[in-house]
């Protein structure tokens, strides 16, 4: 069995930043060896659905596409309904709104999300 503290989950952000291959993408695939690792990076079903919305959305071209369905078969999509996820995600979104964060993933209103919050993943 895989140790838990082995395990990757990868959020729409950061697979937009490495199916574009930009330098932010390379940084994060060369510091985490995401694409490499022997544990297969996790992404939920909704990260899978926004993907497909921001490639829509962007005009992505076919090769684009391409790029994202070839990442996309290289991960573990995980079924979200699972209760041990909606309690991490409820305890997540609780320490957020206690820290006048509120729950949102880049923007607390205008405000950027600060790197303090993410401490409680």
């Amino acid at each position: 069995m895989i140790p838990l503290d082995r395990l990757v989950l990868l959020d729409t952000n950061i697979l937009i930043h490495l199916v574009r291959g930009n330098a932010i993408g390379r940084a994060i695939d060369t510091k985490y060896d995401l694409l490499g690792r022997r544990e297969r990076p996790l992404i939920s079903i909704v990260t899978v659905g926004e993907l497909m919305k921001f490639a829509e959305w962007r005009n992505w071209g076919e090769r684009k596409k391409a790029t994202l369905r070839e990442l996309l078969n290289e991960l573990v999509i995980v079924d979200i309904s699972d209760q041990t996820i909606l309690d991490r995600y409820a305890k997540i979104g609780a320490y957020l709104e206690s820290n006048g964060v509120g729950f949102s993933r880049t923007t607390c209103g205008s405000r950027p999300l600060p790197r303090r919050s993410m401490r409680c993943c």
